[in-house]
């Protein structure tokens, strides 16, 4: 069965506090995501926003890391040649949806020579690239 979990992005403070925590829908369901809100916003002293939800896109990287909705990812096209590094992407996971096509910006595939590299919320720079 296919697991379906997110990860949940929150901030805080002044600067922004980012604040990441993955949950399954069991957690979640159980109030365990709610019991961990509790527990940072008494930490931390201040309340936590919501800034966003990803989902988790069922895909791991070349290292079996999961891959999210959010993710910044660096893809080799070419992993088993010299110089390699010179024949990459680098790209944000989002889902992406239109007339002719429907379905994640990585496919399981592509996955297999992706590496997680950040995630738009804590590394945008990484876009910038």
């Amino acid at each position: 069965m296919r697991e379906i979990k997110f990860r949940y992005v929150w901030g805080s403070g002044k600067p922004v506090l980012i604040t990441t925590e993955i949950f399954s829908i069991e957690q979640i369901e159980d109030g365990e995501m709610e019991d961990f809100i509790y527990a940072e916003q008494s930490e931390l002293g201040e309340s936590l926003k919501l800034i966003e939800r990803n989902l988790y896109t069922g895909l791991n990287d070349k290292n079996g890391k999961e891959i999210y909705e959010g993710d910044i990812v660096k893809i080799n096209y070419t992993p088993d040649i010299e110089n390699a590094e010179e024949d990459f992407d680098i790209i944000d996971v989002e889902w992406l949806e239109d007339d002719i096509t429907c379905g994640w910006s990585i496919d399981p595939v592509t996955s297999w020579h992706a590496k997680v590299i950040g995630n738009i919320h804590e590394n945008p720079e990484l876009l910038e690239k």
